[in-house]
């Protein structure tokens, strides 16, 4: 029968010799021939023409509604009014875009200088392009806030643009336009 109280031991042993080994600066374990170091991909030409690409794709039902939109308020000489709504539209985005991904970025920086004052370096800041790892989805998310927050575009332009009723309700004593936007 196995003793199991040694199993600990035994992988506490293997990643220290595994820590002890990888010291020196290597990026391979010994015995492996250095792999070569190549360009990144995002340098490379066909990965931004089949990002390009591919955004054209996503985005090809959103261009072509509003190519129609443009067309049609065109023909009822109401350029000014799609100009404005659209112009607004592009706002409410942009502000619920932006404040998504500062709240997403900042939890990551607090997170990670939080780690980093203790005196730990985790295994997790080693791994190469963690930085992108971490990015690329805080910016996908706040681009999925930013179409939802377009949704509420009209909300936003009433709160903006909000006029006072002159009216105050009884019990707190605030406008009742606080209510209405």
């Amino acid at each position: 029968m196995r003793d199991y109280d040694d199993i600990p031991e035994v992988f506490r042993r293997a990643f220290d010799e595994f820590t002890q080994r990888n010291e020196g600066g290597e990026d391979e374990p010994p015995g492996r021939p250095p792999r070569p170091r190549g360009t990144p991909f995002w340098r490379n030409r066909y990965f931004w023409v089949l990002v390009i690409l591919f955004l054209l794709l996503l985005s090809f039902n959103w261009i072509i509604h509003t190519y129609t939109d443009w067309l049609w308020f065109q023909s009822m000489s109401y350029e000014d009014v799609w100009l404005t709504q659209w112009s607004y539209q592009i706002v409410s985005f942009l502000t619920f875009f932006s404040l998504a991904l500062v709240i997403m970025l900042g939890n990551w920086l607090v997170a990670k200088r939080r780690v980093l004052r203790t005196g730990q370096s985790p295994q997790l800041f080693k791994v190469p392009g963690i930085n992108w790892l971490i990015i690329a989805p805080a910016v996908f998310l706040a681009y999925v806030f930013g179409q939802a927050g377009t949704m509420y575009w009209d909300e936003f332009l009433r709160f903006v643009f909000r006029t006072p009723f002159n009216v105050a309700e009884p019990i707190y004593n605030l406008d009742v336009s606080f209510y209405l936007f």
